[in-house]
Formats: structure tokens, C-alpha cells, sequence
């Protein structure tokens, strides 16, 4: 994080900036503005969608929750992040990419381009 336009520039680094919302899956796309989809705002947030499974006035028990194998998997993966430098598709996900990658594209907002023409 750092801001150029000032004279004394603020400048932060190695950080993490998290935050946690709850928002409707209908406000999202009643909000969300295909400039914001399109011009890369959206794919900085992690959209996760959560159901609950059951209907618990006065609250879980998660203090009697055993995490011990969840914890173990996170470790593994962000030990496995630090190490890995590039992962690439096997044949049958590349060929399965190719064929779903061309109905992904949605039209942006300022694309002047028909969907269908080719860049």
C-alpha cells in the first residue's frame, strides 16, 4: 500500500487487509456495476456463499469443536503456497478449459465489440 500523490508518501508493506460483510447474493448483483465486475474491483474480494444448515437461536458450540484437521490442511496448503511457483492445467483439463472458455466471456462494460466478434 502506498500513496504517490502525496508529498510525504505513506507506505506500508508486507500487510494483509481483511474484512468480512454479509451481503445478499441479490444485493451483490443488484450493486455490483459491470464496470466493478470488469475492471478488476470484483476479483480482489473473495465472494463466498454460505447456507446455513440449521437453525440455532442461542448460538453453536464451537469452543467443543475439534479444528485439528482443518488446521492440518491450511498448514499443508499455504506451506505448499510458499514452494509452488507455477501450477498448469493436465491435457484433459486444457481440453476442457478450451471448450468452456469462449461461453466465460461476458461482454464488459466500454467492450464496443459485438459477442460474438473475435478480438
Amino acid at each position: 500500500m502506498r500513496i504517490l500523490t502525496k508529498k510525504q508518501a505513506a507506505r506500508a508493506t508486507g500487510c494483509h487487509i481483511s474484512f468480512v460483510t454479509h451481503v445478499t447474493g441479490d444485493e451483490v448483483r443488484q450493486r455490483l456495476t459491470d464496470t466493478a465486475a470488469a475492471n478488476g474491483y470484483a476479483n480482489r474480494h473473495l465472494f463466498v456463499c454460505a447456507v446455513r444448515s440449521q437453525l440455532l437461536p442461542e448460538g453453536g458450540k464451537l469452543d467443543e469443536v475439534d479444528f485439528t484437521g482443518v488446521v492440518d490442511r491450511l498448514q499443508k496448503a499455504a506451506e505448499f503456497a510458499r514452494t509452488c511457483r507455477e501450477m498448469k492445467r493436465d491435457q484433459q483439463a486444457q481440453a476442457i478449459w478450451r471448450e468452456v472458455y469462449p461461453h466465460s466471456q461476458r461482454r464488459q462494460a466500454g467492450d464496443v465489440r459485438g459477442h460474438d466478434s473475435a478480438a
